[in-house]
Protein backbone atom coordinates (compact mmCIF):
# COMPACT_ATOMS: atom_id res chain seq x y z
CA UNK A 1 0.00 0.00 0.00
CA UNK A 2 1.47 3.37 -0.98
CA UNK A 3 1.67 6.29 1.45
CA UNK A 4 -1.19 8.23 -0.16
CA UNK A 5 -3.61 5.35 0.23
CA UNK A 6 -2.37 4.69 3.75
CA UNK A 7 -2.99 8.29 4.80
CA UNK A 8 -6.39 8.37 3.11
CA UNK A 9 -7.45 5.19 4.94
CA UNK A 10 -6.24 6.70 8.22
CA UNK A 11 -8.29 9.85 7.57
CA UNK A 12 -11.44 7.89 6.79
CA UNK A 13 -11.05 5.63 9.82
CA UNK A 14 -10.63 8.60 12.16
CA UNK A 15 -13.65 10.35 10.67
CA UNK A 16 -15.79 7.24 11.11
CA UNK A 17 -15.39 7.53 14.88
CA UNK A 18 -17.60 10.64 14.90
CA UNK A 19 -19.05 11.09 11.42
CA UNK A 20 -21.49 8.90 9.48
CA UNK A 21 -21.77 10.49 6.04
CA UNK A 22 -18.34 10.82 4.44
CA UNK A 23 -19.47 11.38 0.86
CA UNK A 24 -18.32 15.04 0.79
CA UNK A 25 -14.87 14.11 2.10
CA UNK A 26 -14.48 11.26 -0.40
CA UNK A 27 -15.51 13.57 -3.25
CA UNK A 28 -13.05 16.27 -2.10
CA UNK A 29 -10.18 13.78 -1.91
CA UNK A 30 -10.85 12.48 -5.41
CA UNK A 31 -11.08 16.03 -6.78
CA UNK A 32 -7.89 17.19 -5.00
CA UNK A 33 -5.99 14.03 -5.94
CA UNK A 34 -6.85 14.46 -9.62
CA UNK A 35 -6.08 18.23 -9.52
CA UNK A 36 -2.65 17.72 -7.92
CA UNK A 37 -1.78 14.72 -10.08
CA UNK A 38 1.87 14.85 -11.13
CA UNK A 39 2.74 17.58 -8.61
CA UNK A 40 5.36 16.86 -5.97
CA UNK A 41 6.57 18.64 -2.87
CA UNK A 42 10.21 19.64 -2.39
CA UNK A 43 10.64 16.38 -0.47
CA UNK A 44 9.78 14.47 -3.65
CA UNK A 45 6.52 13.08 -2.23
CA UNK A 46 3.21 13.42 -4.13
CA UNK A 47 1.69 16.82 -3.31
CA UNK A 48 -1.64 15.31 -2.19
CA UNK A 49 0.14 14.01 0.94
CA UNK A 50 0.23 17.55 2.38
CA UNK A 51 -3.55 18.24 2.28
CA UNK A 52 -4.16 14.71 3.59
CA UNK A 53 -1.87 15.35 6.58
CA UNK A 54 -3.58 18.69 7.26
CA UNK A 55 -6.98 16.98 7.21
CA UNK A 56 -5.75 14.28 9.60
CA UNK A 57 -4.53 16.94 12.08
CA UNK A 58 -8.02 18.46 12.01
CA UNK A 59 -9.70 15.14 12.91
CA UNK A 60 -8.04 15.44 16.35
CA UNK A 61 -10.39 18.40 16.84
CA UNK A 62 -13.45 16.53 15.55
CA UNK A 63 -13.86 18.98 12.70
CA UNK A 64 -16.90 18.55 10.47
CA UNK A 65 -16.93 17.20 6.92
CA UNK A 66 -17.04 20.71 5.41
CA UNK A 67 -13.79 21.65 7.18
CA UNK A 68 -12.08 18.38 6.22
CA UNK A 69 -13.18 18.78 2.59
CA UNK A 70 -11.91 22.38 2.52
CA UNK A 71 -8.59 21.23 4.02
CA UNK A 72 -8.17 18.65 1.24
CA UNK A 73 -8.90 21.37 -1.34
CA UNK A 74 -7.04 24.27 0.30
CA UNK A 75 -4.16 24.40 -2.24
CA UNK A 76 -6.11 23.44 -5.37
CA UNK A 77 -6.94 26.97 -6.58
CA UNK A 78 -3.49 28.35 -5.73
CA UNK A 79 -1.40 25.55 -7.26
CA UNK A 80 -3.48 24.09 -10.11
CA UNK A 81 -5.61 25.24 -13.03
CA UNK A 82 -8.82 24.82 -10.98
CA UNK A 83 -10.72 28.09 -10.43
CA UNK A 84 -12.58 29.14 -7.31
CA UNK A 85 -15.82 28.96 -9.31
CA UNK A 86 -15.08 25.27 -9.90
CA UNK A 87 -14.94 24.77 -6.14
CA UNK A 88 -18.22 26.62 -5.58
CA UNK A 89 -19.92 24.69 -8.37
CA UNK A 90 -18.71 21.27 -7.18
CA UNK A 91 -18.80 21.66 -3.41
CA UNK A 92 -21.22 24.45 -2.60
CA UNK A 93 -21.06 27.84 -0.94
CA UNK A 94 -19.69 26.77 2.45
CA UNK A 95 -16.67 24.84 1.20
CA UNK A 96 -16.15 27.41 -1.56
CA UNK A 97 -15.98 30.33 0.87
CA UNK A 98 -13.43 28.58 3.11
CA UNK A 99 -11.21 27.59 0.16
CA UNK A 100 -11.46 31.11 -1.30
CA UNK A 101 -10.44 32.65 2.04
CA UNK A 102 -7.49 30.28 2.36
CA UNK A 103 -6.41 31.09 -1.20
CA UNK A 104 -6.39 34.80 -0.37
CA UNK A 105 -4.30 34.14 2.73
CA UNK A 106 -1.70 32.27 0.70
CA UNK A 107 -1.28 35.30 -1.55
CA UNK A 108 -0.62 37.66 1.36
CA UNK A 109 1.50 35.40 3.58
CA UNK A 110 4.13 37.66 5.19
CA UNK A 111 7.65 37.36 3.84
CA UNK A 112 10.39 38.16 6.33
CA UNK A 113 13.60 39.24 4.60
CA UNK A 114 16.65 40.35 6.57
CA UNK A 115 17.62 42.75 3.79
CA UNK A 116 14.47 44.80 4.44
CA UNK A 117 14.43 47.56 7.02
CA UNK A 118 13.32 45.96 10.28
CA UNK A 119 10.62 48.53 11.05
CA UNK A 120 9.18 48.22 7.56
CA UNK A 121 9.27 44.45 7.93
CA UNK A 122 7.16 44.62 11.07
CA UNK A 123 4.60 46.71 9.26
CA UNK A 124 4.30 44.12 6.49
CA UNK A 125 3.86 41.20 8.87
CA UNK A 126 1.43 43.05 11.09
CA UNK A 127 -0.77 44.06 8.15
CA UNK A 128 -0.90 40.51 6.90
CA UNK A 129 -1.82 39.15 10.29
CA UNK A 130 -4.73 41.56 10.49
CA UNK A 131 -5.81 40.55 7.00
CA UNK A 132 -5.87 37.00 8.28
CA UNK A 133 -8.27 38.03 11.02
CA UNK A 134 -10.46 39.92 8.55
CA UNK A 135 -10.73 36.90 6.30
CA UNK A 136 -11.80 34.70 9.21
CA UNK A 137 -14.38 37.07 10.62
CA UNK A 138 -17.20 35.14 8.98
CA UNK A 139 -15.90 31.59 9.50
CA UNK A 140 -13.41 30.61 12.18
CA UNK A 141 -12.74 27.32 10.40
CA UNK A 142 -10.47 29.18 7.99
CA UNK A 143 -8.01 29.99 10.75
CA UNK A 144 -8.15 26.46 12.19
CA UNK A 145 -7.19 25.03 8.78
CA UNK A 146 -4.46 27.65 8.42
CA UNK A 147 -2.94 26.63 11.76
CA UNK A 148 -3.03 22.94 10.80
CA UNK A 149 -1.45 23.84 7.44
CA UNK A 150 1.35 25.73 9.19
CA UNK A 151 1.91 22.85 11.64
CA UNK A 152 2.38 20.27 8.88
CA UNK A 153 4.68 22.63 6.97
CA UNK A 154 6.80 22.92 10.12
CA UNK A 155 6.92 19.13 10.46
CA UNK A 156 8.43 18.88 6.97
CA UNK A 157 10.50 22.10 7.06
CA UNK A 158 13.87 20.31 6.88
CA UNK A 159 13.56 20.09 3.07
CA UNK A 160 13.75 23.89 2.72
CA UNK A 161 16.85 26.08 2.61
CA UNK A 162 18.23 27.28 5.99
CA UNK A 163 17.27 30.90 5.25
CA UNK A 164 13.70 29.97 4.40
CA UNK A 165 13.47 27.72 7.46
CA UNK A 166 14.53 30.59 9.71
CA UNK A 167 12.05 32.99 8.08
CA UNK A 168 9.18 30.56 8.57
CA UNK A 169 10.25 29.85 12.15
CA UNK A 170 10.29 33.54 13.07
CA UNK A 171 6.94 34.12 11.38
CA UNK A 172 5.51 31.18 13.32
CA UNK A 173 6.76 32.38 16.70
CA UNK A 174 5.65 35.98 16.22
CA UNK A 175 2.27 35.44 14.60
CA UNK A 176 0.90 31.91 14.29
CA UNK A 177 1.74 30.85 17.84
CA UNK A 178 -0.04 33.90 19.32
CA UNK A 179 -3.08 33.13 17.14
CA UNK A 180 -3.19 29.55 18.46
CA UNK A 181 -2.77 30.88 22.00
CA UNK A 182 -5.55 33.40 21.50
CA UNK A 183 -7.85 30.58 20.41
CA UNK A 184 -6.60 28.40 23.28
CA UNK A 185 -5.49 25.55 20.99
CA UNK A 186 -2.66 24.20 23.14
CA UNK A 187 -2.04 21.04 21.08
CA UNK A 188 -1.15 23.00 17.96
CA UNK A 189 0.51 25.92 19.77
CA UNK A 190 2.99 23.83 21.77
CA UNK A 191 4.17 21.73 18.82
CA UNK A 192 4.47 24.75 16.52
CA UNK A 193 6.50 26.81 18.98
CA UNK A 194 8.92 23.99 19.83
CA UNK A 195 9.67 23.17 16.18
CA UNK A 196 9.99 26.85 15.28
CA UNK A 197 12.23 27.58 18.28
CA UNK A 198 14.54 24.66 17.42
CA UNK A 199 15.09 26.26 14.01
CA UNK A 200 15.25 29.91 15.01
CA UNK A 201 17.67 29.44 17.92
CA UNK A 202 19.07 25.89 17.72
CA UNK A 203 21.87 26.58 20.20
CA UNK A 204 19.52 27.69 22.97
CA UNK A 205 17.02 24.96 22.06
CA UNK A 206 19.64 22.22 22.40
CA UNK A 207 21.00 23.71 25.63
CA UNK A 208 17.55 23.65 27.24
CA UNK A 209 16.77 20.20 25.83
CA UNK A 210 19.99 18.79 27.28
CA UNK A 211 19.15 20.32 30.66
CA UNK A 212 15.64 18.85 30.59
CA UNK A 213 17.00 15.39 29.71
CA UNK A 214 19.59 15.71 32.51
CA UNK A 215 17.09 16.61 35.22
CA UNK A 216 14.08 14.76 33.81
CA UNK A 217 14.66 11.44 35.60
CA UNK A 218 14.89 13.07 39.04
CA UNK A 219 11.82 15.21 38.38
CA UNK A 220 9.73 12.27 37.14
CA UNK A 221 10.77 10.13 40.11
CA UNK A 222 9.66 12.91 42.43
CA UNK A 223 6.36 13.20 40.55
CA UNK A 224 5.72 9.47 40.93
CA UNK A 225 6.22 9.70 44.69
CA UNK A 226 3.94 12.76 44.92
CA UNK A 227 1.25 11.12 42.75
CA UNK A 228 1.28 7.92 44.85
CA UNK A 229 0.76 9.92 48.06
CA UNK A 230 -1.99 12.08 46.53
CA UNK A 231 -3.78 9.14 44.89
CA UNK A 232 -3.92 7.28 48.18
CA UNK A 233 -5.37 10.33 49.96
CA UNK A 234 -7.96 10.96 47.21
CA UNK A 235 -9.07 7.32 47.42
CA UNK A 236 -9.55 7.75 51.17
CA UNK A 237 -11.66 10.85 50.52
CA UNK A 238 -13.55 8.99 47.75
CA UNK A 239 -12.63 11.59 45.11
CA UNK A 240 -12.56 10.10 41.61
CA UNK A 241 -9.63 11.66 39.75
CA UNK A 242 -7.22 11.04 36.92
CA UNK A 243 -3.67 12.12 37.77
CA UNK A 244 -1.10 12.75 35.06
CA UNK A 245 2.39 14.22 34.98
CA UNK A 246 4.12 15.90 32.08
CA UNK A 247 7.41 17.57 31.25
CA UNK A 248 6.98 21.04 29.78
CA UNK A 249 8.09 21.92 26.27
CA UNK A 250 11.49 23.45 25.53
CA UNK A 251 9.95 26.76 24.49
CA UNK A 252 7.84 26.85 27.66
CA UNK A 253 10.99 26.45 29.76
CA UNK A 254 12.70 29.16 27.67
CA UNK A 255 9.83 31.55 28.41
CA UNK A 256 10.29 30.87 32.12
CA UNK A 257 13.96 31.81 31.81
CA UNK A 258 13.10 35.06 30.03
CA UNK A 259 10.24 35.95 32.37
CA UNK A 260 12.24 35.32 35.56
CA UNK A 261 15.55 36.58 34.17
CA UNK A 262 17.45 33.51 35.37
CA UNK A 263 19.77 30.96 33.71
CA UNK A 264 18.55 27.48 32.79
CA UNK A 265 20.09 25.76 35.83
CA UNK A 266 17.83 27.81 38.12
CA UNK A 267 14.65 26.50 36.47
CA UNK A 268 13.48 23.52 38.50
CA UNK A 269 9.75 23.47 37.71
CA UNK A 270 10.08 21.97 34.24
CA UNK A 271 6.93 19.88 34.56
CA UNK A 272 3.54 19.69 36.19
CA UNK A 273 1.13 17.24 37.79
CA UNK A 274 -2.38 17.45 36.41
CA UNK A 275 -5.40 16.34 38.44
CA UNK A 276 -8.64 15.94 36.47
CA UNK A 277 -11.92 15.54 38.35
CA UNK A 278 -15.61 15.41 37.45
CA UNK A 279 -17.02 18.48 39.22
CA UNK A 280 -15.90 22.03 39.95
CA UNK A 281 -16.34 21.71 43.72
CA UNK A 282 -13.95 18.74 43.66
CA UNK A 283 -11.25 21.02 42.23
CA UNK A 284 -11.24 23.08 45.41
CA UNK A 285 -11.46 19.93 47.56
CA UNK A 286 -8.34 18.54 45.86
CA UNK A 287 -6.57 21.89 46.32
CA UNK A 288 -7.25 21.70 50.08
CA UNK A 289 -6.00 18.10 50.25
CA UNK A 290 -2.77 19.02 48.45
CA UNK A 291 -2.16 21.93 50.83
CA UNK A 292 -2.73 19.61 53.82
CA UNK A 293 -0.17 17.15 52.45
CA UNK A 294 2.49 19.68 51.51
CA UNK A 295 3.27 23.31 52.28
CA UNK A 296 2.32 25.49 49.29
CA UNK A 297 4.42 28.37 47.94
CA UNK A 298 2.03 31.23 48.70
CA UNK A 299 2.60 33.49 45.71
CA UNK A 300 2.19 30.58 43.28
CA UNK A 301 -1.49 29.83 43.99
CA UNK A 302 -3.71 30.88 41.06
CA UNK A 303 -7.48 30.51 40.69
CA UNK A 304 -8.17 30.50 36.96
CA UNK A 305 -11.58 28.93 37.55
CA UNK A 306 -12.97 32.02 39.24
CA UNK A 307 -10.97 34.28 36.92
CA UNK A 308 -10.27 32.47 33.62
CA UNK A 309 -7.35 33.51 31.42
CA UNK A 310 -8.18 35.76 28.43
CA UNK A 311 -8.29 32.75 26.08
CA UNK A 312 -10.86 31.00 28.29
CA UNK A 313 -8.40 28.69 30.10
CA UNK A 314 -9.63 27.43 33.51
CA UNK A 315 -7.77 25.49 36.21
CA UNK A 316 -6.52 25.84 39.76
CA UNK A 317 -2.73 26.17 39.96
CA UNK A 318 -0.60 25.65 43.03
CA UNK A 319 3.08 24.90 43.65
CA UNK A 320 4.42 22.90 46.59
CA UNK A 321 8.01 22.16 47.56
CA UNK A 322 9.30 18.76 48.69
CA UNK A 323 12.92 19.03 47.61
CA UNK A 324 11.79 20.14 44.16
CA UNK A 325 9.01 22.55 43.27
CA UNK A 326 5.95 20.65 42.02
CA UNK A 327 3.25 22.48 40.10
CA UNK A 328 -0.29 21.12 40.28
CA UNK A 329 -3.00 21.93 37.74
CA UNK A 330 -6.47 20.96 38.94
CA UNK A 331 -9.40 20.99 36.53
CA UNK A 332 -12.58 19.24 35.40
CA UNK A 333 -12.76 17.20 32.21
CA UNK A 334 -14.57 20.02 30.40
CA UNK A 335 -11.82 22.42 31.46
CA UNK A 336 -9.23 19.90 30.30
CA UNK A 337 -10.75 19.57 26.83
CA UNK A 338 -11.03 23.34 26.56
CA UNK A 339 -7.35 23.71 27.53
CA UNK A 340 -6.22 21.13 24.98
CA UNK A 341 -8.49 22.06 22.08
CA UNK A 342 -9.41 25.70 22.79
CA UNK A 343 -12.43 27.03 20.92
CA UNK A 344 -12.53 23.76 18.96
CA UNK A 345 -13.60 22.00 22.17
CA UNK A 346 -17.10 23.35 21.51
CA UNK A 347 -17.36 20.75 18.77
CA UNK A 348 -17.61 17.80 21.09
CA UNK A 349 -17.50 18.90 24.69
CA UNK A 350 -19.88 21.83 25.15
CA UNK A 351 -23.18 20.23 24.38
CA UNK A 352 -22.94 20.39 20.58
CA UNK A 353 -22.39 16.99 18.98
CA UNK A 354 -20.45 16.63 15.72
CA UNK A 355 -23.72 15.65 14.06
CA UNK A 356 -25.54 18.72 15.32
CA UNK A 357 -26.28 22.10 13.84
CA UNK A 358 -23.01 23.35 12.26
CA UNK A 359 -24.18 26.96 12.31
CA UNK A 360 -24.69 26.70 16.06
CA UNK A 361 -21.13 25.49 16.54
CA UNK A 362 -19.68 28.31 14.44
CA UNK A 363 -21.77 30.84 16.38
CA UNK A 364 -20.35 29.45 19.64
CA UNK A 365 -16.84 29.88 18.29
CA UNK A 366 -17.52 33.48 17.37
CA UNK A 367 -18.93 34.20 20.84
CA UNK A 368 -15.83 32.64 22.39
CA UNK A 369 -13.59 34.91 20.35
CA UNK A 370 -15.62 37.97 21.32
CA UNK A 371 -15.11 37.10 25.00
CA UNK A 372 -11.35 36.89 24.65
CA UNK A 373 -9.68 40.09 25.80
CA UNK A 374 -6.44 41.46 24.41
CA UNK A 375 -3.34 39.64 25.58
CA UNK A 376 0.08 41.13 26.21
CA UNK A 377 2.85 38.89 24.94
CA UNK A 378 6.41 40.13 25.30
CA UNK A 379 8.11 41.19 22.08
CA UNK A 380 4.92 41.21 19.97
CA UNK A 381 4.16 44.24 17.78
CA UNK A 382 2.06 46.96 19.42
CA UNK A 383 -1.68 46.36 19.88
CA UNK A 384 -1.46 43.17 17.83
CA UNK A 385 -4.78 41.75 19.02
CA UNK A 386 -6.80 44.90 19.61
CA UNK A 387 -9.89 45.86 17.62
CA UNK A 388 -8.60 47.24 14.33
CA UNK A 389 -9.77 49.11 11.27
CA UNK A 390 -8.31 48.78 7.78
CA UNK A 391 -7.75 51.80 5.56
CA UNK A 392 -5.93 52.35 2.28
CA UNK A 393 -3.32 54.64 0.84
CA UNK A 394 -4.14 56.30 -2.52
CA UNK A 395 -1.95 53.59 -4.13
CA UNK A 396 -4.09 50.84 -2.61
CA UNK A 397 -1.79 49.64 0.21
CA UNK A 398 -3.71 48.31 3.20
CA UNK A 399 -2.85 49.90 6.56
CA UNK A 400 -4.27 48.61 9.84
CA UNK A 401 -4.81 50.88 12.84
CA UNK A 402 -6.61 50.61 16.17
CA UNK A 403 -10.27 51.61 16.07
CA UNK A 404 -10.61 55.33 16.84
CA UNK A 405 -7.42 56.30 14.98
CA UNK A 406 -7.15 59.65 13.21
CA UNK A 407 -5.37 60.89 10.06
CA UNK A 408 -2.44 61.83 12.31
CA UNK A 409 -2.07 58.21 13.43
CA UNK A 410 -2.20 57.15 9.79
CA UNK A 411 0.46 59.72 8.85
CA UNK A 412 2.87 58.49 11.51
CA UNK A 413 2.23 54.87 10.52
CA UNK A 414 3.43 55.76 7.01
CA UNK A 415 6.58 57.59 8.19
CA UNK A 416 7.64 59.83 11.07
CA UNK A 417 8.39 62.74 8.73
CA UNK A 418 4.97 62.41 7.09
CA UNK A 419 3.47 62.75 10.56
CA UNK A 420 5.67 65.67 11.55
CA UNK A 421 4.75 67.55 8.34
CA UNK A 422 1.06 66.65 8.29
CA UNK A 423 -0.96 69.76 7.34
CA UNK A 424 -4.29 68.24 6.31
CA UNK A 425 -6.07 65.15 5.07
CA UNK A 426 -8.46 63.93 2.39
CA UNK A 427 -10.73 60.97 3.05
CA UNK A 428 -12.17 59.40 -0.10
CA UNK A 429 -11.26 62.59 -1.96
CA UNK A 430 -12.83 65.02 0.52
CA UNK A 431 -11.04 67.27 3.02
CA UNK A 432 -11.58 66.36 6.69
CA UNK A 433 -10.26 67.67 10.00
CA UNK A 434 -7.28 66.00 11.66
CA UNK A 435 -9.47 64.71 14.51
CA UNK A 436 -11.63 62.72 12.06
CA UNK A 437 -12.11 59.08 13.17
CA UNK A 438 -11.06 56.72 10.39
CA UNK A 439 -13.44 53.98 9.22
CA UNK A 440 -12.90 50.64 7.53
CA UNK A 441 -12.27 51.05 3.81
CA UNK A 442 -11.37 54.76 3.91
CA UNK A 443 -8.87 55.94 1.30
CA UNK A 444 -6.59 58.30 3.19
CA UNK A 445 -4.41 60.97 1.55
CA UNK A 446 -2.13 63.02 3.80
CA UNK A 447 -1.30 66.56 2.74
CA UNK A 448 2.14 67.67 3.96
CA UNK A 449 3.81 71.07 4.25
CA UNK A 450 7.35 72.13 5.17
CA UNK A 451 5.89 74.71 7.56
CA UNK A 452 3.57 72.27 9.37
CA UNK A 453 4.58 70.70 12.69
CA UNK A 454 2.99 68.86 15.63
CA UNK A 455 1.18 70.77 18.39
CA UNK A 456 0.19 69.90 21.95
CA UNK A 457 -3.42 69.45 20.74
CA UNK A 458 -2.32 66.47 18.66
CA UNK A 459 -1.54 64.57 21.86
CA UNK A 460 -5.23 64.79 22.78
CA UNK A 461 -6.30 63.52 19.33
CA UNK A 462 -4.09 60.56 18.48
CA UNK A 463 -4.92 56.96 19.38
CA UNK A 464 -1.67 55.04 18.91
CA UNK A 465 1.26 55.03 21.31
CA UNK A 466 3.61 55.22 18.32
CA UNK A 467 2.19 58.56 17.13
CA UNK A 468 2.04 59.94 20.67
CA UNK A 469 5.70 59.06 21.31
CA UNK A 470 6.84 60.67 18.04
CA UNK A 471 4.86 63.86 18.74
CA UNK A 472 6.33 64.13 22.24
CA UNK A 473 9.82 63.63 20.86
CA UNK A 474 9.32 66.40 18.30
CA UNK A 475 7.91 68.83 20.85
CA UNK A 476 10.65 67.96 23.32
CA UNK A 477 13.41 68.74 20.84
CA UNK A 478 11.72 71.88 19.55
CA UNK A 479 10.90 73.41 22.95
CA UNK A 480 13.71 72.07 25.12
CA UNK A 481 14.48 75.35 26.90
CA UNK A 482 10.82 76.06 27.59
CA UNK A 483 10.32 72.58 29.05
CA UNK A 484 13.33 72.88 31.33
CA UNK A 485 12.14 76.29 32.51
CA UNK A 486 8.66 74.91 33.10
CA UNK A 487 10.07 71.98 35.11
CA UNK A 488 12.22 74.23 37.27
CA UNK A 489 9.25 76.49 38.01
CA UNK A 490 7.06 73.53 38.97
CA UNK A 491 9.74 71.99 41.20
CA UNK A 492 10.62 75.32 42.88
CA UNK A 493 6.96 76.06 43.60
CA UNK A 494 6.47 72.64 45.16
CA UNK A 495 9.65 72.97 47.23
CA UNK A 496 8.64 76.43 48.40
CA UNK A 497 5.11 75.29 49.42
CA UNK A 498 6.43 72.27 51.31
CA UNK A 499 9.21 74.07 53.17
CA UNK A 500 6.98 77.02 54.14
CA UNK A 501 4.62 74.59 55.83
CA UNK A 502 7.54 72.83 57.52
CA UNK A 503 10.04 75.55 58.38
CA UNK A 504 12.01 73.65 60.94
CA UNK A 505 15.59 73.07 59.85
CA UNK A 506 15.18 74.08 56.23
CA UNK A 507 17.88 76.77 56.32
CA UNK A 508 20.62 74.28 55.36
CA UNK A 509 18.50 72.57 52.67
CA UNK A 510 18.43 73.82 49.08
CA UNK A 511 16.42 72.68 46.09
CA UNK A 512 19.65 71.81 44.27
CA UNK A 513 20.86 69.25 46.79
CA UNK A 514 17.33 67.83 47.10
CA UNK A 515 17.12 67.37 43.32
CA UNK A 516 20.58 65.82 43.23
CA UNK A 517 19.50 63.32 45.86
CA UNK A 518 16.28 62.49 43.98
CA UNK A 519 18.17 62.04 40.73
CA UNK A 520 20.88 59.82 42.25
CA UNK A 521 18.40 57.74 44.21
CA UNK A 522 15.56 57.23 41.74
CA UNK A 523 16.38 58.30 38.17
CA UNK A 524 20.08 57.86 37.50
CA UNK A 525 19.55 54.61 35.62
CA UNK A 526 16.78 56.07 33.46
CA UNK A 527 18.46 59.35 32.44
CA UNK A 528 22.12 59.96 31.63
CA UNK A 529 22.25 63.56 32.83
CA UNK A 530 20.37 65.75 35.30
CA UNK A 531 19.24 67.94 32.38
CA UNK A 532 17.55 64.96 30.72
CA UNK A 533 15.72 64.25 33.96
CA UNK A 534 14.56 67.88 34.33
CA UNK A 535 13.43 67.87 30.69
CA UNK A 536 11.38 64.72 31.33
CA UNK A 537 9.62 66.51 34.21
CA UNK A 538 8.77 69.44 31.95
CA UNK A 539 7.43 67.20 29.19
CA UNK A 540 5.38 65.16 31.64
CA UNK A 541 7.19 61.83 31.26
CA UNK A 542 8.03 62.10 34.95
CA UNK A 543 4.94 63.15 36.91
CA UNK A 544 5.33 66.23 39.08
CA UNK A 545 3.22 64.50 41.76
CA UNK A 546 5.94 61.85 41.99
CA UNK A 547 8.60 64.51 42.46
CA UNK A 548 6.51 66.20 45.17
CA UNK A 549 6.16 62.91 47.09
CA UNK A 550 9.90 62.27 46.91
CA UNK A 551 10.76 65.79 48.13
CA UNK A 552 8.44 65.33 51.11
CA UNK A 553 9.99 61.96 51.95
CA UNK A 554 13.54 63.29 51.77
CA UNK A 555 12.67 66.25 54.04
CA UNK A 556 11.02 63.88 56.52
CA UNK A 557 14.06 61.58 56.49
CA UNK A 558 16.42 64.51 57.03
CA UNK A 559 14.34 65.89 59.87
CA UNK A 560 14.31 62.50 61.60
CA UNK A 561 18.08 62.22 61.21
CA UNK A 562 18.51 65.70 62.71
CA UNK A 563 16.32 64.85 65.72
CA UNK A 564 18.26 61.62 66.27
CA UNK A 565 21.55 63.48 66.18
CA UNK A 566 20.39 66.16 68.65
CA UNK A 567 19.03 63.54 70.99
CA UNK A 568 22.28 61.58 70.93
CA UNK A 569 24.28 64.74 71.71
CA UNK A 570 21.92 65.82 74.45
CA UNK A 571 21.21 62.55 76.21
CA UNK A 572 23.30 59.77 77.63
CA UNK A 573 22.72 56.29 78.92
CA UNK A 574 21.16 56.29 82.43
CA UNK A 575 21.86 53.69 85.09
CA UNK A 576 18.70 52.83 86.97
CA UNK A 577 18.40 51.03 90.25
CA UNK A 578 19.68 47.48 90.13
CA UNK A 579 22.35 48.35 87.58
CA UNK A 580 19.94 48.32 84.62
CA UNK A 581 21.19 50.30 81.59
CA UNK A 582 18.31 52.35 80.13
CA UNK A 583 17.94 54.62 77.06
CA UNK A 584 14.85 56.69 76.18
CA UNK A 585 13.03 56.04 72.92
CA UNK A 586 13.15 58.67 70.13
CA UNK A 587 9.62 59.81 70.93
CA UNK A 588 10.44 60.42 74.59
CA UNK A 589 12.23 63.71 75.47
CA UNK A 590 11.83 64.46 79.21
CA UNK A 591 13.34 67.48 81.04
CA UNK A 592 15.84 66.48 83.70
CA UNK A 593 16.16 68.43 87.02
Amino acid sequence: MDKVQELYNSLINKLKTYKDDLSLVRKAFEFASLSHEGQRRISGEPYIIHPLEVAIILTDFYMDDVTIAAALLHDVVEDTSVSINDIYNNFGKEVGFIVESLTKLQKITPFIDKSLDSSKNKEITLVNLKRLFISTSQDIRVIIIKLADRLHNLRTINYLSPDKQRRIALETLEFYVPIAQKLGIWKIKSEMEDIAFSIYDPQMYNKILQYINHIKEKIEQNYHEVIDILKKKLDEEKVEATIQSRIKTVYSVYNKMVKRGVPIDEIMDIGAVRVIVNHVNECYLVLGIIHNLWIPIQDRIKDYIAKPKPNGYQSLHTVIYNGYPVEFQIRTWNMHYAAEYGVASHWKYKGVSPWGDIEKVITNWKKELEKIENINIENLPEEIFSENIFVFTPKGDCIDLPAGSTPIDFAYRIHTEVGNRCAGCKINGKMVSLDYKLNNGDIVEIITSKTASPTFEWLKIVKTNYARTRIKQFLKNKNKKEYIQKANELINNIFKNITERNKGGREEITIDNILNEIFDKYYKNAYKEMEDFILAVGVGDVKIESIEAKIKQILIDRQEQKVDKKFQEKSSDIILGGGVLYRFAKCCNPSFP
